[in-house]
């Protein structure tokens, strides 16, 4: 009863109700079935980082919208997921300790996010 219960709420944010289509993932769906960088990700615990809810530009708090930050959340999801699906398979990448690994994706997405400015410049201006 309970399973049914949770399998039948609708998803619930922010104070609101909101229709499904509206939940996206900000990595990339893979129509593979194994999805080596998802799983080792889902492995160490890791989740998507989340966009912020406004840029500074110029001195200017301009908020973005809900599909702006999907969007870069998408975009940054992606190029995360590039570069690990180089580096996964490889022998260094194995031999390091599940903390190095969770550090070593710390340190990739602190990169991609210092281009983040540029990003929302042009998500902001398109």
């Amino acid at each position: 009863m309970r399973k049914f219960l949770i399998e039948a709420a609708p998803p619930w944010r922010d104070g609101e109700w909101f229709a499904e289509e509206e939940v996206a993932n900000p990595f990339p769906v893979s129509t593979a079935k194994k999805d080596q960088v998802a799983m080792e990700l889902s492995r160490l615990g890791v989740s998507a980082s989340e966009a912020p809810g406004a840029m500074k530009r110029r001195g200017k708090t301009t908020p973005l919208t809900d599909a702006r930050r999907q969007q870069l959340s998408e975009q940054e999801g992606e190029r995360l997921h590039q570069i690990l699906s180089r580096i996964i398979d490889r022998k260094g990448w194995q031999n390091l300790s599940d903390d190095n690994k969770r550090k070593s994706i710390s340190r990739l997405r602190k990169e991609i996010e210092q281009a983040r400015p540029a990003r929302i410049a042009q998500l902001v201006t398109s």
